[in-house]
């Protein structure tokens, strides 16, 4: 499969993945009336609808990208110091990212946490089950998917453009997907986060496991808080 058509691929893969899970909330809500009105029950049915979308779109990605992902593995062996440095950096990049995130949102007298955050915490403090999806999803789904698709796919469909137009677009939908239905200001600490993310991408010669690498680090230490506040 030619590259053009391969990044392309991607972008329908994870739009489909994103319809595939309206879909599935949508039957499964008008089979379940009642559960408008049971906030864990509706906790539950999310965090499960969300660990399916994302082992249907991972399944997709690594059966059409296994090639590309060996390659890029073999490529971040090779030359293995490097690659952990640059994954090391796109963590403290997105530490960096937070930091200033935290700054404009404060200035914004922004203070209240966004609805993703909400729902990891309503996970974190929730079933067993809850927290085991929580850890797949947050570390392990969420940077392999969320890597491929907005630095490899959309990268790769504007491969054409000046570098920065790529950088800030996948900031931006890096962005969005996460504020859907939310106040549009919590948009900001994930943009820097995505335009964090894709820089190291750049000056990694757009190595795809240096990000993922990077953005799982960062999210272990995120959770790191949500499970100590338990004990």
């Amino acid at each position: 499969m030619e590259e053009s058509n391969t990044n392309y691929l991607v972008l329908a893969i994870y739009i489909l993945g994103q319809l595939l899970g309206i879909i599935i909330a949508i039957i499964y809500g008008l089979s379940n009336p009642g559960i408008v009105d049971d906030l864990a029950a509706q906790t539950m049915a999310t965090s499960i609808i969300t660990l399916i979308t994302y082992l249907a779109v991972t399944t997709a990605f690594i059966y059409y990208l296994k090639t590309y992902l060996v390659f890029q593995f073999q490529n971040f062996k090779k030359e293995l110091l490097l690659h952990i440095i640059f994954a090391f950096s796109a963590f403290m990049a997105l530490i960096l990212a937070s930091y200033l995130a935290n700054v404009i949102m404060t200035y914004l007298d922004k203070t209240d946490i966004g609805a993703n955050q909400a729902a990891l915490e309503e996970m974190a403090n929730g079933t067993t089950t809850l927290k085991v999806i929580l850890v797949l999803i947050t570390l392990i789904g969420a940077p392999f998917i969320e890597e491929l698709t907005f630095r490899k796919g959309l990268f790769g469909v504007m491969d054409k453009l000046p570098v920065v137009v790529p950088i800030i677009a996948s900031g931006l939908l890096f962005g969005l997907i996460h504020v859907i239905g939310d106040d549009i200001a919590n948009i900001i600490p994930y943009a820097l986060a995505g335009v964090a993310l894709s820089i190291v991408y750049v000056l990694s010669n757009k190595n795809i496991w240096v990000v993922i690498f990077g953005h799982a680090a960062f999210n272990f230490v995120g959770l790191l808080p949500l499970f100590i506040d338990l004990t």
